[in-house]
């Protein structure tokens, strides 16, 4: 186990595919965010410039919605926030191009890293939905489409890259081609934070008022459910293994993560790292590595047998 002193709240965290530097989102006291590239072995870190960046931008207009996507290559990776889409060289911070005419505050990136799907929500606004194909220009955007009014998240790809899900008021499979909807399911979200996509495509997974659900995707039937307590807020975060057989959830209290069988959703191990609370997990993309953010401003990393 290893702990990293980072300084701030850690609200979101992702490995780079070298399963050696994570990307990371803090806030200060004053909710004002930070954007950074960390490196494990020696805490190095590279600051990514998003400015006047603030955490409410998160929770109010974006609903928890997906704000980062690393690319395959690790080389780069995508920020969407406060209505505008950045893209960073991880080396050194640098910014890269990307249409600045498009508002997005939610991004998907699909297995190869040749497609973007951005996202936009915001009170009082239509939400809308880009596809674009990612270039060394900045990306091309192909299409743009208004959702269904009750649009919550651009959620992820499946592993075809020709498929993504969104959450409206039902969850829907769509056409990366055209943006049209291929599939919907027909049971009403209650809530869908955070949401994401195992990497075998099988499971969609967001947490809800109270419990988290997890949809089949090859079905979309009425989904499971992790139940919690009665409050909001029980769940802070989770993570698909790579391996596809089992889900890490931040829930249950302030410094415990639980590993669950995604076929059962029977909890199969515990970690109480002892620091916190915990408020973001990931797993490294080789699947042997834990990493999880606390409010008190660290980073605990573990060896993972899953």
């Amino acid at each position: 186990m290893q702990v990293l002193e980072v300084g701030n709240n850690v609200v979101l965290l992702r490995f780079l595919p070298d399963n050696r530097r994570l990307v990371l989102v803090t806030a200060d006291d004053e909710r004002k965010v930070t954007f950074q590239v960390m490196s494990l072995s020696g805490g190095e870190r590279v600051q990514l410039y998003v400015p006047d960046a603030e955490l409410d931008a998160w929770w109010y207009h974006a609903w928890y919605g997906n704000a980062i996507e690393v690319h395959p290559n690790g080389e780069s990776c995508y920020v969407a926030w406060g209505g505008r889409l950045y893209c960073f060289r991880t080396a050194d911070g640098e910014s890269l191009p990307t249409p600045r005419e498009l508002p997005a505050n939610q991004v998907i990136l699909a297995p190869d890293g040749t497609r973007l799907v951005v996202g936009f929500r915001t009170h009082g606004a239509s939400p809308e939905i880009s596809g674009l194909a990612a270039d060394t220009s900045g990306g091309s955007i192909l299409w743009r489409k208004t959702p269904a009014k009750e649009f919550s998240q651009v959620a992820g790809f499946l592993p075809d890259g020709e498929r993504f899900v969104t959450i409206e008021e039902v969850v829907r499979i769509r056409s990366f081609a055209t943006g049209d909807q291929l599939a919907i399911g027909r049971t009403k979200p209650v809530g869908s934070q955070q949401p994401r996509v195992s990497r075998d495509g099988r499971y969609l997974a967001a947490m809800g008022y109270g419990s988290m659900y997890f949809w089949d995707l090859t079905t979309l039937e009425k989904p499971r459910k992790i139940s919690g307590s009665s409050n909001f807020g029980d769940f802070r975060s989770f993570a698909f293994h790579p391996g596809g057989k089992t889900v890490a959830v931040i829930h249950g209290g302030p410094t415990l993560i639980k590993l669950y069988e995604l076929e059962t959703l029977k909890c199969i191990q515990k970690w109480n790292w002892k620091l916190g609370p915990l408020q973001s997990v990931a797993f490294s993309p080789d699947g042997t590595l834990g990493a999880a953010g606390s409010n008190d401003g660290r980073v605990v990393v573990w060896d993972v047998d899953a």
